[in-house]
């Protein structure tokens, strides 16, 4: 069997998420990092708006990941493919062994710094909506004469949009009148949509200070699904992408060009395995959060790498 990890993104932070890992010897260090970068205690995750706030939630998300990771008995140290979803893919990089740790969390929350300046700094507030039931082509149509942007997309019907508030109320009036199902995502920034151009170059900039190496698993930009094997590569892909819409769909399609047999959602929530079983149902979805113990997921993968 052929594995994948997928890394998750922003949206799967919930408040029990490091319950099972705040005893786990060797993820302390990492937790220890997670709260001094964050100023919270990770035993007491009981605010549901912290959780939200845009930089906090990247740190939480790529630190629970991680944390995680670290916290297997046997990790693969070669022929996994790893992929990560928006700021997951900071996770993904990590677990390739492209990037330390230690750097991909202070990446995380350099990440969130420049998306909030670059958000503020567009005058009016934005927000991001999920569309499902509409194909790409009439969900650009309707949003032609707009500010709306598509963000992700996640399959033929299933679409995330970034833009202005005002605009994502005019869209989702027009997408509901069609017979979609829309959901307004509890963020306050449009990632991967070009009102956050300025924090990609920012991004950049920090990017180019950190110490990389080659990939020891196959690593996936969240782009297009195209294969990082380079410096150059890592940098653009995770730079650009803050401002540029993810093809997710095309990341899934290229795990089965791949030979992947087996996905792992390797964070908090089932959101990617969800989307895996209904976009690539041939390939078996699996979600840490399906294991009872650290324990148990470790063998799983172990059985499923060797």
């Amino acid at each position: 069997m052929s594995l994948a990890i997928l890394c998750p993104g922003q949206g799967s932070q919930h408040a029990a998420m490091f319950q099972r890992l705040l005893d786990v010897e060797p993820a302390k260090l990492i937790l220890a990092k997670i709260e001094e970068l964050t100023g919270l205690t990770l035993s007491n995750l009981d605010d549901p708006q912290v959780l939200t706030e845009n930089r906090i939630a990247q740190v939480l998300v790529v630190g629970h990941t991680l944390a995680l990771w670290s916290s297997l008995s046997d990790r693969p140290t070669h022929g996994l493919t790893v992929a990560g979803y928006s700021v997951g893919d900071l996770a993904a990089h990590a677990l390739a062994g492209a990037i330390s740790i230690d750097d991909a969390l202070k990446l995380a929350d350099a990440r969130g710094r420049a998306m909030d300046r670059a958000a503020s700094e567009c005058g009016t507030m934005l927000g991001m909506t999920g569309i499902r039931g509409l194909s790409i082509q009439a969900i650009q149509e309707m949003a032609s004469d707009s500010s709306v942007e598509i963000a992700l997309v996640n399959g033929r019907d299933h679409v995330v949009v970034g833009a202005p508030v005002a605009a994502l109320d005019t869209l989702e009036a027009k997408a509901e009148a069609a017979g979609a199902h829309i959901k307004r995502l509890g963020v306050r920034v449009a990632s991967h949509t070009s009102y956050l151009a300025s924090a990609a170059a920012e991004f950049e900039t920090v990017l180019q200070q950190c110490e990389w190496r080659r990939p020891s698993h196959r690593l996936l930009s969240p782009i297009n699904g195209a294969s990082v094997t380079s410096r150059e590569q890592a940098i653009s892909s995770l730079a650009r992408q803050i401002c540029v819409h993810l093809d997710w769909a095309s990341t899934m399609l290229a795990l089965s060009e791949y030979g992947v047999t087996a996905t792992l959602e390797f964070g908090a929530g089932k959101a990617l395995t969800k989307i895996m079983g209904e976009e690539m149902p041939s390939i078996a979805a699996r979600a840490a959060d399906d294991f009872k113990t650290i324990a148990g997921l470790s063998t799983w993968v172990a059985r499923q790498s060797s």
